[in-house]
């Protein structure tokens, strides 16, 4: 098994090491809120929220300059290989990308009804971390005529590293004051 994979900073650019930082600042700030909800409230909920964001977040930084995904990739793509199915893979490809999003998007709707009132309290929270899934998806998905499309804008910024970074803008933002209005449900 050939894997040409090692840990070093995968995007050592400006706007690489700015969003690692806003990864790591919003995982600390979610962290944080996590443990002030649960000081000031007898209900684990909102806790358990802020908790969860810190914990993707974590990942979603860890993976952002170590390419974490780029390891996984080769080990499917050895495995593949050695499989004899690789020349046939796009089908494989786009099933494993559908199931994915399929996931995802059930992961995320039964999360966002199981915490009405968390969602409720902190719109931008949602809102910053559903930016922040829709980056990843799109970079998933690595398809040239998406790329292509979302990869030209003004300059050095385009519009995926916009989506993350104010995703997490939004959702450090949410986090820095986590207690939001206090539900209105009986």
């Amino acid at each position: 098994m050939q894997i040409d994979w090692q840990p070093t900073p995968g995007d050592p650019t400006l706007v690489g090491w700015l969003t690692t930082f806003l990864y790591g600042a919003a995982c600390v700030l979610s962290f944080r809120a996590a443990f002030i909800t649960s000081r000031q409230s007898a209900s684990n909920c909102g806790r358990r929220q802020w908790l969860l964001f810190g914990i993707v977040l974590f990942v979603l930084g860890l993976n952002k300059q170590l390419d974490l995904h780029r390891l996984a990739f080769q080990i499917a793509r050895q495995f593949a290989i050695t499989q004899g199915w690789y020349e046939n893979r796009r089908p494989w490809q786009w099933t494993a990308f559908g199931v994915i999003c399929v996931l995802v998007l059930i992961v995320s709707l039964t999360w966002l009804v199981r915490a009405r009132d968390f969602s409720r309290n902190h719109p931008g929270a949602i809102a910053g971390m559903g930016l922040v899934l829709i980056y990843a998806l799109l970079r998933l998905a690595s398809f040239e005529h998406l790329e292509k499309l979302l990869g030209e804008g003004v300059g050095d910024w385009r519009l995926m590293p916009v989506l993350e970074l104010l995703g997490l803008v939004l959702i450090g933002i949410a986090a820095a004051k986590p207690t939001g209005p206090k539900s209105t449900r009986a």
